[in-house]
């Protein structure tokens, strides 16, 4: 049986720039942990990106002095899909992303043969780098000057001390 991606996918490129509008929302409303107010701000955000998009409004609740959101759908507990709504830099600290560089490649899966030199020089251009996917060997990369960390430990850890840095939150 053949599938007839094509409505989908023409579907999807029509709302692209309201998801990429959604993800900005999202993206540029700080909430660090510690702070119930900015962290209540980014649980009204999502609560009304959830309400737009699930055509649902959720529950909100106030456990430990934060706010909570929790929708229901149907009958019955099958399923719970767990995410969060706090960040881990203080505010202030997604301006630290200036300077970042996002590149998305096509060739992952296959070593990289395509954009392998795009890679190495945009690596080059840039102090770290932060590999999303682990190497075949699971073992980190070096290239030049440049440690890959491929295992999830050590991307979280890199993340989280690469996001430390960016954010002035350590010497």
């Amino acid at each position: 049986m053949t599938v007839d991606t094509a409505p989908r996918l023409e579907r999807l490129t029509r709302s692209l720039p309201s998801m990429l509008a959604d993800l900005e929302t999202l993206v540029r409303c700080e909430s660090p942990t510690g702070d119930p107010s900015a962290t209540s701000r980014c649980a009204d955000a999502v609560a009304e990106l959830g309400i737009r998009l699930l055509r649902s409004h959720p529950q909100r609740l106030e456990h430990g002095g934060a706010a909570q959101l929790r929708w229901r759908f149907g009958r019955g507990d099958r399923v719970l899909l767990l995410g969060h709504l706090d960040t881990v830099w203080p505010l202030g600290g997604s301006d630290a992303l200036d300077g970042a560089t996002v590149l998305i490649t096509t060739d992952e899966e296959v070593g990289s043969s395509a954009a392998r030199t795009l890679i190495q020089d945009e690596a080059r251009r840039n102090q770290a780098v932060l590999v999303l996917e682990a190497s075949a060997d699971g073992g980190a990369h070096a290239e030049g000057e440049h440690v890959l960390a491929s295992s999830m430990p050590e991307r979280a850890a890199l993340l989280a001390e690469l996001v430390a840095d960016l954010a002035g939150a350590r010497p």
